[in-house]
């Protein structure tokens, strides 16, 4: 009669004999499902820091185009209160012809010019005068103690050698005095090219041929001069008889009494316009009509925004 066999004894030994393999199987298992958590994990932390540094870049770039924008706006309104101002002071001397320099700066000073025109240097007026006037045109201005104070008490006389007109400066304002060699140069003819003001280069040509341009065209033109070792640009416009037709080039030029032009600090102007804006530099260019593009003034602390008007 065979013998009874003991199952339980069995059964743990079968299950000891499985148990390595078993073990091992899960193990594996949980390691695999443990590099696919950490491989899930590293992707999503990934994903975060690119989508975190996409809205970072993002938010800075809309900073910013922001701080662009406000800025270029700044410049824009502050150079155009400056040329209304230049437009203002071109309407005063068409309504009062003849305006003398103490005249003019009564003027100047009721319009709080030198608080108006931001980065503003100063402010002057050149006439076209007729050979037969000179002599008088020369006495009345220069027995003009606000014209003594523009140019430093410094008179230089401009005799007759055959011209059938003169351009002479006759008034202005200024908030720094200029250096005697400067209140020379502006004492000179504006219209001749022979002269040290007439052929001084200023917009890539002389004064003299500018002059002409600004006074046929009728519009304001912008250009910049290095002058005191100070790099500044100017707005300049011509002004004719009140009421004259200036429909022609040839009109223009019968109606034409002078010359006014304001000249200002461009890098003073273009940072009142950045402001508390960090970290930016702005670049101005101007075109005047028929011309390309210039740069006329920068200012800033980084070429990373550029303005345009």
């Amino acid at each position: 009669m065979p013998e009874p066999r003991d199952t339980t004894t069995q059964t743990v030994a079968d299950a000891a004999a499985a148990s390595p393999a078993g073990t091992g199987g899960a193990r594996r298992r949980w390691m695999l499902v443990a590099c696919v958590i950490l491989a899930l994990g590293l992707a999503v932390s990934l994903a975060g820091a690119l989508l975190w540094r996409s809205s970072v870049r993002a938010h800075d770039k809309q900073t910013f185009q922001t701080s662009a924008t406000d800025v270029s706006g700044s410049v824009e309104t502050l150079l155009r209160r400056d040329t209304d101002f230049v437009a203002t002071l071109r309407a005063v001397l068409t309504m009062e012809p003849g305006l003398n320099a103490s005249d003019f700066s009564q003027w100047f000073t009721s319009l709080e010019g030198q608080k108006r025109q931001v980065g503003g240097l100063g402010t002057l007026v050149v006439e076209r005068v007729p050979a037969a006037k000179l002599v008088a045109f020369q006495a009345r201005r220069n027995a003009d103690p606000a014209f003594r104070a523009l140019v430093g008490n410094r008179l230089e006389p401009i005799a007759a050698d055959g011209h059938a007109r003169y351009c002479l400066l006759s008034a202005g304002g200024v908030s720094i005095p200029y250096s005697p060699e400067i209140a020379q140069l502006l004492q000179g003819d504006w219209c001749n090219p022979k002269s040290p003001i007439g052929g001084y280069p200023a917009a890539g040509t002389s004064q003299a041929d500018l002059m002409r341009s600004i006074a046929d065209g009728g519009q304001f033109l912008v250009y910049a001069v290095t002058a005191q070792g100070m790099s500044s640009f100017f707005i300049e416009a011509a002004f004719y008889k009140q009421g004259a037709r200036l429909a022609s080039v040839a009109q223009r030029r019968s109606a034409l009494v002078g010359w006014v032009s304001s000249s200002f600090d461009i890098a003073t102007l273009i940072r009142s316009a950045i402001g508390e804006h960090r970290g930016l530099a702005v670049r101005l260019f101007h075109s005047n009509p028929g011309r390309s593009p210039e740069l006329i003034g920068r200012a800033g602390t980084a070429a990373t925004a550029n303005s345009s008007t």
